[in-house]
């Protein structure tokens, strides 16, 4: 069990002693429990730690309501309902297991819920502007000029020199802005990527009240190759700041600091600024860096202060004028330089003797060495180890020294925000760090690794192990929790890391594996096909190594990316021993595989319930790959009894995978009801599967399957109805910029217009969906065409239309609409009084709806 795993088990064996949980554990520290403690209005609370606690309690308790049946038992009867009268021992009896059974199952609860409060807190990721010094001078019209713009939705980018004190005028206009903000500090190696972005904003906007975006990117397990491309994410991004910003509320803010540390020539840099450039259309922005990095509405250069502002920075000096003039002369103005001044004034240090190095050697570098002399030994070390740090760190990794923190705070030395975390100031940071004693570096970096571990903030530990020169660590520790931190949004930072690590340092051969491993799965998802190819080659896969199937399998992925097909069906067959040549189709009979060997190993332990639960898995998963082969093929009556196998299968499931099978299967059956002309059935099944999907928050499922809710609908001859579905569900597709979805809407809803008489809406619908060049739809926006010209009299233009989609129809083997369009040639045919010609294109149409229904006893 790992360290935060171990902090989350202790938590629970005092979930009811409220205060050991406000005093005690670091998950009810404000670091950890965030906005949490602000949205529960904590800090109003008479006994603080206990308030605290009770929110950590009911926070565990909501991770915990997850857990199959089981688990939640052993859960209940172990922590939330422990009858303190008995042993593990008779615990483990009321529940039917072994003491040794009992305690494989406790750790697995364990697991589960430390891995839901690794999804849901994210505190390393939190990011907030730094605090305002106690008089903002000589700002305040840039300060309402930027309020102004910013209010009326426009774009302003406060650009100057180092210390000119714009991330102070950014903070200045956070504080004064009414609505939400959402505050992002870009620092180099940890989120300079457009998916930190993403992921960082989409947890924002679930916050406050747009989740579409965050759903999604849960469904997809934070894999943007998944069900969405970056782009489309994008786009559920601005349907979500949209769909926000035009409500009563005022505007979300969204600001970017350290802005100028991004890029054009490095490609992630390069994505992330077309990301934002994509976002400020539907969000006022402010970018704050020492240069432009987009095109704003506004560009402010934040001037350094001239004498004045100078005299009313140093006021509380006491100086003369003669003396104030000096002081800004070697400074320049630059108000971080004045501050730096100021404060070394306020310790002791003469001013003749600032004046005189200052004119010798006019550098910050001198300031903060003059700084640092004054501070005290431990204060010095406090910045030290602070500096190894890379983003906000807990209070309590420093124990004792919190009353240090908060003296380095008012040098300016360190920020401390509202929810217990501290940063050492940007300023600061290359100072401190050239200053770090070599013999110390490895057992700071080593205190780091075991603080982030507490927190579960798995990326960071592993940058540690790695600083502290035990790579190994780093390697199987992420790889043990790689789930978790790809659906934060850390693949590509991890990659970063990983790419670093000399493999021929690793003890071990299996080290290697793992690291291989490691970086081919992070390099696929990020598109590096030949490389990941180059990296798995290298490796020697023993035929009997555990992780040698894994291998083969991301070797077939890498090459189907590639478009080498014939060899990665090959590397499938290795791994999994099934062929396939359908994506999903293949996706369901690995899955089917892998829980069948899951239950053999279940089985091995005597865990016979859960080796019964992947057995069913794995039965449902070959069932729905058999229903998929038949649908295929044209023969649905077959294809429809295999997804009914697998919808009673999934019965005898418990737990939340419960879901998904079944909007899985539902989803199956409801496309194929409406094919087979049994729309009732088609609607409950959709309405179900669209049901399940959203309630997971997998919204890009859920609008394939309203596109075939709109299909059963149309069949049925209700032509309102799917209209009504196609504007719910072409909105987000649009949005989403994801062409396969809008031209199926599309041409759902140009048939449900052609059904209503609007011949207009009708031709403008199938031409969207024939421009976006998605062959599946083509036949369908072709006969409607074909009858929208009927209906206009052009009987010559409408067999036209219905003969080419006749023929699309055939060329990618749709038997279902290949029926529809003979049907509607009949109709023309018959209206050209073509009697004999008619008659065998019904004749056509009917052959081909028997065989897909298996009437022909063809099956």
């Amino acid at each position: 069990m790992d360290a935060f795993c171990k902090v989350v088990e202790e938590a629970l064996e005092h979930v009811h002693d409220l205060r050991w949980l406000g005093e005690q554990s670091p998950l009810a520290a404000p670091y950890f429990l965030g906005d949490l403690l602000i949205d529960t209005d904590v800090n109003r609370h008479a006994d603080i730690a206990q308030a605290r606690g009770e929110v950590l309690q009911q926070l565990l308790a909501t991770s915990a309501s997850g857990l199959n049946p089981d688990l939640g038992r052993l859960v209940e009867a172990s922590f939330f309902k422990r009858n303190p009268k008995l042993t593990i021992s008779k615990i483990a009896q009321t529940l039917d297991w072994s003491r040794a059974a009992y305690y494989r199952q406790r750790d697995a609860a364990v697991r589960e819920i430390a891995a839901q409060l690794s999804r849901q807190m994210l505190p390393s990721l939190r990011l907030s502007p730094p605090p305002l010094p106690a008089a903002l001078i000589g700002r305040d019209k840039l300060l309402q000029d930027g309020l102004d713009w910013l209010g009326q939705g426009q774009s302003l980018s406060l650009v100057g020199r180092s210390g000119a004190g714009k991330t102070t005028l950014g903070a200045a206009i956070v504080r004064a802005w009414p609505g939400k903000v959402f505050w992002f500090t870009v620092r180099t190696g940890l989120n300079d990527q457009l998916v930190s972005l993403v992921f960082a904003l989409a947890n924002f906007l679930q916050g406050c009240g747009q989740a579409n975006t965050w759903r999604q990117w849960v469904a997809d397990g934070g894999t943007l190759n998944a069900s969405l491309t970056l782009e489309q994410m994008l786009g559920l991004l601005r349907h979500d700041l949209a769909a926000l910003n035009n409500s009563s509320n005022p505007q979300v803010l969204l600001c970017i600091d350290e802005a100028d540390l991004l890029h054009q020539e490095r490609d992630q840099h390069a994505q992330m600024l077309h990301g934002l450039e994509e976002l400020q259309a539907f969000a006022p922005l402010l970018l704050m860096g020492q240069r432009a990095v987009l095109e704003t509405n506004h560009v402010v250069d934040v001037p350094h202060f001239d004498e004045a502002q100078a005299a009313l920075l140093l006021a509380d000096l006491h100086l003369d004028q003669n003396r104030v003039t000096q002081l800004f002369a070697v400074s320049k103005g630059n108000p971080a330089l004045l501050r730096l001044l100021a404060g070394l004034c306020k310790a002791g240090e003469p001013i003749d003797t600032l004046l005189k190095q200052m004119h010798t050697t006019p550098t910050l570098e001198l300031l903060l060495y003059r700084v640092w002399k004054h501070l005290q030994p431990a204060e010095r070390d406090v910045l030290l180890l602070l500096s190894v740090y890379r983003g906000r760190v807990p209070l309590q990794a420093f124990g004792e020294h919190t009353a240090l923190l908060q003296a380095l705070a008012e040098r300016e030395c360190v920020w401390l925000d509202e929810q217990g975390g501290v940063v050492l100031v940007s300023l600061w940071q290359p100072f401190v760090q050239a200053r770090i004693p070599a013999e110390q570096r490895v057992t700071w970096h080593l205190t780091a690794a075991k603080m982030r571990e507490r927190f579960g903030d798995w990326t960071e530990a592993a940058y540690h192990w790695i600083g502290a020169g035990r790579p190994e660590v780093a390697v199987w520790q992420w790889f043990n929790h790689r789930e978790i931190e790809i659906q934060r949004g850390r693949a590509q930072m991890a990659l970063t890391l990983f790419q670093q690590i000399d493999s021929a340092v690793l003890p071990h051969e299996d080290d290697r594996r793992v690291l291989a491993l490691l970086r081919v799965e992070l390099l696929k998802m990020s598109g590096a096909a030949e490389e990941a190819e180059a990296i798995i080659n290298a490796q020697v896969w023993p035929a009997q190594h555990p992780i040698t199937p894994l291998a083969q399998q991301l070797l077939g992925d890498v090459l189907e990316m590639q478009g080498r097909l014939d060899q990665s069906l090959r590397q499938f067959r290795r791994a999994f021993g099934q062929l396939d040549e359908a994506a999903e189709a293949r996706q369901q009979a690995e899955l089917a595989r892998v829980h069948l060997r899951m239950g053999y190993i279940h089985l091995r332990e005597r865990d016979l319930d859960e080796a019964q639960q992947a057995a069913i898995i794995a039965q449902i998963q070959a069932a729905n790959f058999r229903g998929h082969i038949e649908e295929e093929l044209g023969r649905y009556a077959n294809a429809q009894r295999h997804y009914a196998d697998a919808l009673a299968l999934t019965q005898q499931l418990r737990g939340e995978s419960t879901d998904r099978y079944l909007a899985q299967t539902h989803s199956h059956l409801g496309r194929l009801s409406w094919r087979l002309n049994q729309t009732d059935a088609a609607v409950a099944h959709l309405n179900s599967a669209i049901e399940l999907s959203l309630k997971m928050g997998d919204n890009a499922r859920a609008l394939y399957d309203r596109n075939n809710l709109a299909a059963a609908y149309l069949v049925a001859g209700d032509h309102a109805a799917a209209l009504a579905q196609v504007e719910v569900g072409l909105a987000l597709a649009q949005a989403l910029s994801h062409a396969y979805l809008i031209a199926g809407f599309a041409a759902n809803a140009a048939e449900a217009c052609l059904g209503l008489k609007q011949l207009d809406a009708a031709e403008q619908h199938a031409l969207r969906c024939l421009r976006e060049e998605e062959a599946t739809y083509q036949p369908y926006a072709l006969t409607v065409l074909g009858q929208v010209q009927q209906a206009r009299g052009d009987l010559t233009g409408a067999e036209r239309q219905l003969r080419q989609a006749i023929a699309l129809a055939g060329m990618i083997h749709d038997a279902y609409a290949e029926a529809h369009a003979w049907r509607g040639l009949a109709a023309v045919l018959r209206q050209r009084e073509q009697a004999d010609e008619a008659h065998a294109a019904d004749v056509r149409a009917e052959t081909i709806v028997a065989k897909l229904t298996g009437e022909d006893g063809d099956i």
